[in-house]
């Protein structure tokens, strides 16, 4: 079963390769589309659907705060994970409290990124089938209002 495809951000060339080869190597059914900076990421998901975004904190230029901002006003389904080199507990709150999925120090550790990626794309399907559930209810619903005033029009008359 194929995924949505995961995008990588990151400023840090050799990082996206060695994540991409990661993902390729440990998770055969999902593709990776990389981007080195959250300007690059933002039109991007303008002509694609994700299941994952993997984004660094601290970039130059629009940092993964930022860039979280929009996903979450745009794109809410996708869960966002942070990697990033800083240590400090304030940093994974603060990205935690922007609405981060996860937050991955580095240096990474390849099990754990593959455990919290799978998770977050197992979470983006979960919110595609509620959505779909959601419309297939919607359309029953209507159909079945529409049926009841094609067989009761006089109930509908009298205010019933």
């Amino acid at each position: 079963m194929h995924t949505a495809p995961v995008l990588l951000v990151d400023d840090d060339e050799m990082l996206l390769h060695a994540l991409s080869e990661t993902i390729r190597l440990r998770m055969s059914t999902v593709s990776v589309e990389i981007a080195s900076s959250a300007e690059e990421a933002l039109q991007l998901l303008q002509q694609r659907e994700y299941g994952a975004i993997v984004s660094d904190m601290k970039m130059p230029g629009m940092d993964g705060l930022a860039l979280l901002a929009h996903v979450q006003e745009q794109y809410s389904d996708i869960p966002v994970l942070f990697i990033t080199g800083y240590n400090d507990r304030k940093s994974a709150f603060q990205a935690v409290q922007a609405g981060a999925y996860d937050y991955i120090r580095k240096p990474i550790e390849r099990d754990d990124f593959i455990a919290a990626l799978s998770r977050a794309l197992s979470t983006y399907r979960l919110r595609q089938q509620v959505k779909e559930q959601q419309q297939f209810i919607e359309r029953y619903a209507f159909s079945f209002c529409h049926l009841v005033d094609h067989r009761f029009p006089e109930e509908e008359s009298r205010g019933y």
